[in-house]
């Protein structure tokens, strides 16, 4: 068989160690001496990226191995054949090895390509950070409730789970979480959003995880982390971030701190954290072959970045007064009112920015507003700033304002977003009316990302993935 040709190739015959994310013949060995062994490498890519055994979804990888020709002597004819070591993740014995054959940007295989993780269903950050790696090219499979949860149960498919793969099982169930543990053993990572102690009541916790898969990452997603007084306590983004300190500039100084819905803290301090950390937890499990949990709680992530404003604190740029710190006080940093009841933003931080908008909007000759950095005055000058703005509607500030560095900008609902030029340019709303997806971020070797897979429906891949595991 191909199979036995492939491995009867001596290790010692090779200079070079290098992985293939699938398999596929080198088109360097379809002449000379690597004509011998182009049958192999074509049977295997045959049979496909995943293979399936008996003990549930084994993902291999290929490593191929290639002596350098014509730097050594001795080796025959054959010299340039390679050796194909088919290996498990879960075993990854060769993984600290691995390095790429060929340039990936000529392969344009996904970022994340043969990444599998598991999610379990949740709401909020959890699923938004499976969508981004999702959108990164990893392979995702959600375990999905047979019953939509409350949040969900209008829609019959999620747009989080766009590029997703979709099982339903009952983790009561002792059938179902037999199923569940076989899947998480065939995954790179597992990501959760479940209260602190849950998964270990189902027996899906780290330690039992972790000893089956020990290559596994684990994933857990929560607003007051795993410990701690408030950690088995429900919550919502605005809680973990007023607690956490990065709601307290948010606003005008006088009324309540407001945030935009769900970016500072579900987003930004907690799917995008538990991202980071998957990503840091793959790189180890791949050099080292251990897994590791990951605890991204949104009090952490939130107060993390609070770090570049906090800064700017030993320079008096940042002071616990609201109204009185560099960038939530400033009439140069606010957004106005314009006649339309539009709005336009203003952040001319830097002196010849300011310059510049004050240029345009004649007040550059103005003694008060060229004490820029007057915090005495600022709350005078925002009052007649609010005047000036409130005299036109939005399209007139956006035409005088067009191409210049002054640092204002319109502010949109995501509608009108999508149809400016610049947006519009970059491709990265998409949908139609009210319904809108924003394209996959970031962008790599300058390609604009592909349109948002279509969500799958609750469990519509449950019958392949369970024939796939074997069971």
């Amino acid at each position: 068989m191909p199979f036995q040709n492939v491995f009867r190739v001596a290790v010692a015959a090779f200079d070079e160690i290098r992985f293939f994310g699938y398999v596929q013949p080198d088109p360097g060995m379809t002449k000379g001496p690597f004509s011998a062994i182009t049958g192999d490498l074509a049977a295997l890519h045959d049979l496909g990226f995943r293979r399936f055994d008996g003990h549930g979804a084994v993902l291999h990888r290929v490593c191929v191995l290639r002596r350098n020709m014509g730097q050594r002597a001795g080796w025959g004819k054959r010299a340039g054949v390679m050796l194909l070591a088919i290996r498990s993740l879960r075993i990854g014995a060769l993984a600290p090895l691995a390095r790429f054959v060929s340039d990936p940007r000529k392969e344009e295989k996904p970022m994340l390509n043969s990444i599998r993780i598991v999610e379990i269903e949740g709401i909020g950050p959890g699923p938004f950070a499976a969508m981004t790696l999702a959108d990164l090219g990893a392979e995702v499979i959600t375990i999905h409730r047979a019953e939509a949860p409350e949040a969900r149960a209008a829609q019959p498919a999620n747009p989080l789970d766009r590029g997703k793969r979709s099982i339903t099982l009952d983790l009561k169930d002792p059938k179902d979480l037999e199923v569940a543990k076989r899947l998480i053993d065939s995954a790179d990572g597992l990501i959760e959003g479940m209260r602190p102690g849950v998964m270990e009541r189902l027996g899906l916790g780290p330690d039992e995880m972790l000893a089956s898969n020990p290559r596994l990452v684990y994933g857990r997603m929560t607003g007051w982390g795993q410990d701690g007084p408030r950690a088995k306590l429900a919550g919502h983004d605005l809680n973990y971030i007023g607690l956490s300190g990065a709601l307290w500039y948010a606003g005008l100084p006088g009324q309540p701190p407001v945030t935009p819905a769900t970016l500072v803290g579900d987003i930004g301090g907690g799917a995008l954290y538990l991202v980071i950390g998957m990503l840091a937890g793959l790189m180890r499990a791949k050099d080292t072959g251990q897994g590791t949990v990951v605890d991204a709680a949104i009090v952490d992530g939130s107060a993390h970045m609070m770090n570049l404003l906090m800064s700017m604190a030993s320079v008096g740029g940042t002071v616990t007064e609201r109204g009185r710190s560099r960038l939530d006080g400033p009439h140069w940093s606010r957004s106005y009112r314009c006649a339309d009841g539009a709005f336009m933003a203003v952040q001319a931080l830097e002196a010849k920015f300011y310059a510049i908008f004050l240029d345009r909007m004649g007040l550059s000759e103005d003694a008060e507003f060229l004490r820029q950095n007057d915090k005495d005055l600022w709350p005078h000058l925002a009052t007649r700033l609010e005047a000036i703005f409130a005299t036109e509607p939005q399209a007139h500030w956006i035409a005088l304002f067009d191409g210049l560095d002054a640092c204002v900008a319109p502010v949109l609902p995501p509608v009108q977003s999508a149809q400016d030029p610049h947006i519009a340019a970059r491709g990265i709303w998409h949908g139609e009316g009210e319904v809108l997806q924003a394209a996959a971020a970031p962008r790599f070797d300058g390609k604009t990302p592909s349109e948002p897979a279509t969500p799958p429906e609750r469990g519509a891949d449950s019958a392949a993935i369970r024939k796939e595991l074997g069971v």
